[in-house]
């Protein structure tokens, strides 16, 4: 069978403070060709319904989901770009548990 390009990027798994970051150093995808985006995927589970935030530029943190708490199991599918920084947390449960799986 041939490789289908699909690559693990992270994998982490923890409890998280609100607004402590999920990744310890911004996932950065410095191998994307400039100007040209890549799409990654990203599965999120968390044992408490959390409001997600994610960050592409290692500071400016946004909300996921348009707002909605997420509440066991999801699935994103993002673009990103040679400069992302991508990370994320959560704004409103203390000690979340979450196991995240970035790959692209």
């Amino acid at each position: 069978m041939g490789d289908s390009g699909f690559k693990e990027l992270a994998d982490v798994t923890g409890a998280f403070d609100i607004n402590e970051e999920w990744l310890s150093t911004d996932l950065t995808f410095p191998e994307t060709t400039e100007g040209f985006t890549r799409e990654i995927q990203i599965q999120i589970s968390t044992g408490a319904a959390a409001t997600i935030q994610m960050t592409l530029d290692g500071g400016t943190f946004v909300p996921i989901n348009n707002n909605v708490t997420i509440f066991g199991y999801a699935t994103f599918t993002i673009l990103v770009k040679n400069d992302s920084q991508l990370n994320f947390r959560n704004i409103d449960v203390n000690a979340l548990a979450v196991r995240i799986i970035i790959g692209g």
